[in-house]
Order: structure tokens, then C-alpha cells, then sequence
């Protein structure tokens, strides 16, 4: 899959620069499929033609009143994203506490969670606090070397993986970090020139994932459902730029 990948860049490559126009488009497109499988992970019974709406100010009848906020947070996010990795801005402790603070729209961002925490669609009983800080010092060496790895090499797609499964473990804050951990393996392959993706799969093989992944402390194939959505998005953007 990766040299698929690898294939698909140089073509596209070869096409750029884009227009501005054709730009905004793929911009669109990509962060609209981003917020509609994050929203489906979360539980949500939106259909992307409603979140679609909701982005351009519609707003549907008969929806829960935290679905709007969310999408208007996760479409804020995805914007201050594109433009960190504009900037090269690495994926460090400081970027996953700022993205924890837009998505659950405190007024300052969090400190680190100080009651034990259950996870039912897990079976998971989160790490003691007290040993948080511990974990994330780990946490924050595993970023290092995941920031100094190659892009594009298998690597990098199993770093992405890895830091989504460090915050899973660990569940920092308590709250939205299930979401979180894909906002961030989401946003470190974006820093090293991938598309904005998240899996496109149903909740329940997600949470499946998650708890095999929480119990044997093995990747379950997270990175291969990233990739498979890279080579997709570069697959749609080759055949909209094809004449």
C-alpha cells in the first residue's frame, strides 16, 4: 500500500501547483469526510449530507444539541491544523493539550484528569492518576522519535498508530480523548505532508480495535486503516485533476 502511495504522490506531484480554486475544493471535500467519520466514531446518527449543512450554516431538525457544537469545534480544529502543518509545527505534549482544549471548548486548557475513569466500550479501567504524568513523560520521548522518523516509509504510518494508542491508554483528561488520540495521529501525518484522514469504519470495529489493542499492547492495524484512507484521498484528488 505504501507504494501505491509513494506512486500516487509523485503523480500528483507532477500536476501542481493546483489552482486556488481547485485547492479549496480538495480542502473541502477532505474536511468534510474528516469531521463526518470522527462524528460516526463518536456515536453520531448523522448522515454526511447533514453534517454537510451544518457546515454551511443549515441547521437540521430532530439532531442532539452537542452534534453541532462538536462539528463547529472539529471544523475550527481542522483549519488551525492545516495551518500548524503549514508551519511545520511538530506534534508535541503542548499541540495534544491545545487540540484537547478546542474539542472540548474549556476556557483554559485542562489539567490532567484526577479521578479513576471506566471505559464500558472498552472494558477498560484507565491507569491510576497519579501515574499520568509519569506516562506522558513517556509519552512525550515516543513523540520525539515519532517526529524524527522518515514520511515516508511504514514507520511512520505505525508512530501514527502508536500515539493514537498512547492516549487511549492512558486517557489524559478524561474526557474526549478517544477523539482526541485520532485528532492526533490525524494531525502528526499531517505534518509530514499526508492528507487530513481518520479510518472510515463502523464504531463498533473501532472500539473493537481499541480493546484488543488495550489488552495485548499490540498494534491491531490502525495504521493500515490510515493508510488505506491516504491512498484513497490522493486516489480522488489524481482522478479530479485529471483534465
Amino acid at each position: 500500500m505504501l507504494r501505491n502511495i509513494k506512486k500516487r504522490i509523485i503523480i500528483l506531484g507532477n500536476r501542481m501547483p493546483f489552482s486556488p480554486e481547485k485547492q479549496s475544493y480538495f480542502s473541502e471535500i477532505e474536511k468534510l469526510d474528516w469531521i463526518y467519520n470522527n462524528m460516526m466514531l463518536e456515536g453520531s446518527s448523522l448522515t454526511k449530507h447533514q453534517v454537510e449543512d451544518m457546515l454551511r450554516g443549515t441547521m437540521p431538525q430532530n439532531i442532539l444539541i452537542e452534534e453541532p457544537i462538536l462539528i463547529e469545534r472539529l471544523s475550527f480544529l481542522i483549519d488551525k491544523l492545516y495551518s500548524f502543518a503549514e508551519k511545520s509545527v511538530k506534534l508535541d505534549l503542548s499541540a495534544i493539550s491545545y487540540i484537547h482544549h478546542i474539542l472540548t471548548g474549556d476556557e483554559v486548557e485542562s489539567d490532567y484528569r484526577k479521578k479513576h475513569l471506566i471505559i464500558h466500550e472498552w472494558d477498560y479501567c484507565a491507569i491510576h492518576p497519579a501515574d499520568i504524568p509519569d506516562e506522558m513523560a513517556s509519552f512525550e520521548a515516543l513523540l520525539s522519535e515519532a517526529n524524527d522518523a522518515d514520511a515516508m516509509t511504514e514507520e511512520c504510518f505505525e508512530y501514527a498508530e502508536k500515539i493514537h494508542n498512547n492516549i487511549v491508554k492512558v486517557l489524559p483528561y478524561g474526557e474526549k480523548d478517544g477523539l482526541l488520540a485520532r485528532v492526533a495521529a490525524t494531525y502528526y501525518l499531517m505534518e509530514k505532508g499526508y492528507p487530513a484522514v481518520t479510518p472510515d469504519v463502523k464504531e463498533q470495529e473501532y472500539n473493537e480495535k481499541v480493546e484488543k489493542t488495550l489488552k495485548t499492547g499490540e498494534l491491531q492495524g490502525f495504521n493500515e486503516l490510515l493508510k488505506k484512507e491516504v491512498m484513497d484521498r490522493l486516489g480522488l484528488m489524481i482522478q479530479l485533476t485529471a483534465y
